[in-house]
């Protein structure tokens, strides 16, 4: 019997292969940019002097405010002077010496402001009485429309009344002994009022014992008695003469003096 054999078939099936495909997909990348911001910091322009700005703060006319001060610190005169000169922050500030005038008191300083005199002191108070001798403090401020200010400051040694060096004050004997009284005198190379004197006597514990007149002929004499009219006992003695002149300028003179008993 011819039984039909079966020959298997190799047939491949073709299964479509699916290749992966590599192409990098072009993703735009943001550079970071490094260029700096064109950003713009103010310089200050520093002048030295009162302001901070390149051209002087002071421009216009001003005025000048003129304060005196004694060596405690007091104030003793002070004067407005109108400048008709223009200033600046750079000014030169400078002071004569004391000038005696042609009397025999009184004198005078003068304030100068870049070599041009602005301002004379005639040595006087507020009262316009002559200062005593010594030295003052002159303290100018310098003062324009829009209230800026400059500030300047200098000593001066002035001496308006030199009948100070023509006084002399003596005692004789200026050690009593056996009971011998002391006599004061007063002397003057210049006209003054001996009435406007006295003389004060201290122990060495500072107190006053005893308070003398001067007369006419600028003259006083010590019984070596207290207030109380007590004679007092050895020791040493302080004698302090005060006055004042026609002017009202205080005058001061100290000696010593010794009791032996």
């Amino acid at each position: 019997t011819n039984t039909p054999t079966t020959t298997p078939t190799n047939t491949s099936t073709n299964t479509p292969t699916t290749t992966p495909n590599n192409t990098p997909t072009n993703t735009p990348t943001t550079t970071p940019s490094n260029t700096p911001a064109n950003t713009q910091t103010p310089t200050p322009v520093i002048t030295p002097g009162v302001t901070l700005t390149s051209t002087p703060a002071i421009t216009s006319l001003a005025k000048m405010f003129v304060s005196i001060y004694d060596e405690s610190g007091e104030l003793v005169k002070t004067e407005l002077v109108d400048l008709d000169i223009s200033i600046s922050s750079n000014e030169n500030l400078t002071i004569s010496k004391f000038s005696p005038s042609s009397q025999l008191e009184g004198g005078f300083v003068t304030i100068y402001l870049n070599n041009t005199a602005v301002a004379v002191w005639d040595c006087t108070n507020q009262q316009n009485n002559l200062v005593e001798n010594g030295v003052y403090q002159i303290v100018v401020q310098l003062l324009d429309s829009t209230s800026e200010e400059l500030w300047f400051s200098k000593n001066v040694f002035v001496s308006p009344w030199r009948g100070i060096t023509g006084i002399s004050f003596a005692a004789r004997p200026n050690l009593s002994m056996n009971d011998e009284q002391i006599s004061f005198y007063l002397t003057s190379s210049n006209k003054i009022l001996f009435s406007n004197f006295k003389i004060e006597i201290f122990d060495v514990a500072g107190e006053v014992i005893q308070t003398l007149p001067i007369n006419s002929s600028g003259e006083a004499v010590w019984n070596l008695d207290n207030s109380l009219q007590q004679q007092v006992s050895s020791g040493i003695y302080l004698v302090v003469l005060t006055g004042m002149n026609s002017l009202g300028l205080k005058i001061t003179k100290v000696i010593k003096v010794g009791v032996l008993k």
